[in-house]
């Protein structure tokens, strides 16, 4: 998703793999939810801001430590 978010100029396309990104950082799954918010970091976490400050209370320790080191920076 990545790949296809830095590759697109189209709108929708960027739109889509962002909802796509916030709804699985809601996941039952952690591993999920850690690809989403490591993807969110990678992509432009100021994009992503409100999402990543959620997942700093995620309930898994991983997911936490990724959203609160993207914020800092």
């Amino acid at each position: 998703m990545v790949r296809d978010y830095k590759a697109s100029d189209d709108d929708n396309v960027k739109k889509q793999v962002a909802e796509r990104l916030e709804s699985d950082r809601q996941s039952e799954n952690s591993l999920i939810r850690y690809y989403a918010v490591r993807a969110m970091t990678k992509l432009d976490p100021s994009l992503f801001e409100d999402a990543l400050q959620a997942a700093t209370n995620d309930e898994d320790a991983t997911v936490r430590a990724i959203a609160t080191k993207a914020l800092s920076k």
